[in-house]
């Protein structure tokens, strides 16, 4: 408590100082905690999802360069017969359909869904079932479920008129879930063969669907993959016009959501672990800056009976003490800046938008105060703490060689650390402004597109 309340008359005699230390720790803690905070979302983070680990995402490629493509209903009818590595095979798609009735018509993001999702999801409804396997069948009526979100903003409806056609709703799922994972928030999931393009479903050469499975207990990715690269170049044979150089691609389903982001995000993390090193140096310094400016009063305090131990507890008290207040801020900052690093990322990340400060975040923002002030305080404080008092009070508070060697290295290191960072985000901005500059090959001024 006594090393708390010098801690509180340092921050009220210098005020200055103080503050300084206190901002650069907030920002650089900050920015880090909110890039942190997107990092744990997408890639530490498990997906709600039970059995995870079992859950692939299928699709083909077609032409030498191994382009994305989609599957066609006959291509997914004949994986789903002929594999056997599979619990479900079933597809998806994402949809928008237009609501009518007793307000003005709304454009709502939905998913075609085969009723298969939802059983390798393993999800259950909020209210009412799920689509089922009788769902699927050629015949059967128009149903719908919608999401809890769905029915906060426009009520609890037993039907509904989507496209000009009716629809029963026959359940509800919960506010925690969530599919297609990327891109907007669905709120429809309705039978495939009832969305906009269900009538073309049976042509071997439309390719609609993505395609979500669950793999048997026991079997692997590679066999589940071999099955499928078998069956789909028995298609290519049989079906040269339109599936001439097609392939089967299986991955994890979590690869597909965050594997082609997973280097942006590292590197932009990375990045961020520079901005948090350049204000680690600049606390470091100001923290020397105040030991020496303090060495003659410690050395006065040393020679008066002070033991070395006294002395480091003190110190560091007061540089544990700046940092929890550092990081406090920090968090602070991070909460109001989320908003603007995931404007920076790609809209179809994963739960990109439902982003928080969470337990797991105040954590690190915490974890982050302690080491970077355990580090750059300890440095200054094992340098005062060992100083011999006479030798001290005879050099009059000028510091020792060893406290100037130490305060021209973190100079040194704070330039060179803030210059490869400026390198790092010059070469950035540059590949953005490319990106954003790349001749599509016509004028998109005007065009917009539905599906």
């Amino acid at each position: 408590m006594n090393d708390l309340a010098l801690a509180l008359r340092f921050v009220r005699r210098s005020p200055g100082l103080a503050a300084a230390a206190i901002i650069s720790l907030a920002l650089g803690i900050g920015v880090s905690s909110a890039v942190f905070t997107v990092v744990e979302a997408l890639l530490l983070k498990p997906l709600p999802f039970a059995g995870q680990e079992e859950l692939v995402y299928a699709t083909e490629t077609a032409g030498a360069d191994h382009a994305l493509n989609a599957v066609s209903g006959p291509d997914l009818l004949d994986w789903r017969e002929r594999a056997k590595s599979f619990r479900q095979l079933a597809g998806f798609r994402r949809t928008a359909l237009t609501l009518t009735g007793a307000g003005p018509a709304e454009r709502i993001d939905a998913a075609a869904i085969e009723s298969g999702v939802f059983a390798a999801l393993r999800v259950s409804p909020l209210r009412g079932r799920m689509l089922d396997p009788q769902d699927d069948a050629a015949g059967s009526a128009r149903v719908a479920v919608v999401s809890e979100r769905f029915v906060r903003t426009h009520g609890e409806q037993k039907s509904l008129v989507l496209d000009g056609q009716p629809f029963t709703v026959v359940g509800v799922m919960p506010a925690s879930f969530r599919f297609p994972l990327d891109g907007a928030r669905a709120d429809l999931w309705v039978q495939p063969r009832f969305a906009p393009w269900g009538e073309m479903l049976g042509e071997r050469a439309l390719f609609f669907y993505e395609v979500l499975g669950r793999l048997r207990p026991g079997a692997t990715l590679e066999q589940a993959r071999a099955e499928l690269e078998t069956i789909t170049s028995s298609i290519a044979a049989a079906h040269p016009d339109s599936h001439a150089q097609h392939a089967a691609l299986l991955i994890p389903l979590r690869e597909q959501l965050v594997g082609k982001d997973r280097g942006a995000l590292l590197l932009l993390f990375c990045a961020v672990g520079l901005l948090l090193l350049i204000a680690c140096a600049n606390v470091g310094s100001l923290f020397l800056a105040r030991a020496v400016a303090r060495r003659h009063e410690l050395s006065v305090r040393a020679a008066l009976g002070a033991s070395r131990g006294r002395l480091l507890r003190q110190l560091l008290t007061e540089t544990l003490f700046l940092g929890f207040l550092g990081g406090g801020l920090g968090i602070c900052i991070c909460a109001l800046s989320l908003d603007a690093v995931t404007a920076l990322l790609p809209a179809e990340l994963p739960r990109l938008r439902e982003l928080h400060v969470d337990a797991g975040v105040i954590g690190f923002a915490a974890l982050v105060s302690l080491i970077s002030c355990a580090v750059f305080g300890s440095g200054p404080a094992l340098l005062l703490s060992s100083a011999s008092a006479q030798e001290a009070l005879r050099s009059g508070g000028l510091g020792s060689p060893r406290a100037l060697k130490l305060r021209n290295l973190l100079v040194v290191g704070e330039i060179a650390l803030a210059l490869a960072l400026l390198i790092d985000a010059t070469l950035l901005a540059r590949s953005l402004r490319g990106a954003q500059q790349i001749d599509p090959g016509f004028s998109p001024a005007g065009l917009q597109t539905s599906i």
